[in-house]
């Protein structure tokens, strides 16, 4: 079984109106588990419509997981607050905590997918033919 990759590639995807994102796994092998799962929070309703849609932007990334885009959308958050002044507003700090979150929970799911491609990659490989 094999993971499939969108890193580098770029695309205007609409967010999913779900509750939790899931991503699973299942295996054959009878010594491995039947399913690996981890699911992302939805984002919090902020006041502003536009940090509503980074949020939910924030949280599909997170689900995928994307963890270079994520990075990317927290630089530019933090850009665009620079350029207006409101750097040091409770509002930016809350929506860059959300952002961090978003990047751990993301990095997370990474951590647990990798490793669990590496005991199914490396479970076939010790394997006598």
């Amino acid at each position: 079984m094999g993971l499939w990759s969108v890193r580098g590639q770029r695309s205007n995807v609409a967010p999913v109106q779900t509750s939790t994102a899931v991503v699973g796994s299942s295996s054959t092998s009878p010594d491995a588990p039947s399913t690996t799962a981890a699911a992302v929070a939805p984002p919090s309703r902020p006041a502003d419509p536009a940090d509503e849609d980074l949020l939910q932007r924030a949280w599909s990334l997170a689900g995928r997981p994307d963890v270079k885009a994520l990075v990317e959308l927290r630089e530019s958050v933090v850009q665009r607050t620079e350029e207006r002044g409101e750097k040091e507003s409770p509002e930016t700090k809350r929506l860059l905590d959300e952002i961090d979150r978003y990047i751990a929970e993301a990095r997370s799911l990474q951590l647990k997918l990798d490793a669990l491609e590496l005991k199914n990659t490396s479970g076939h490989a010790s394997r006598p033919r």
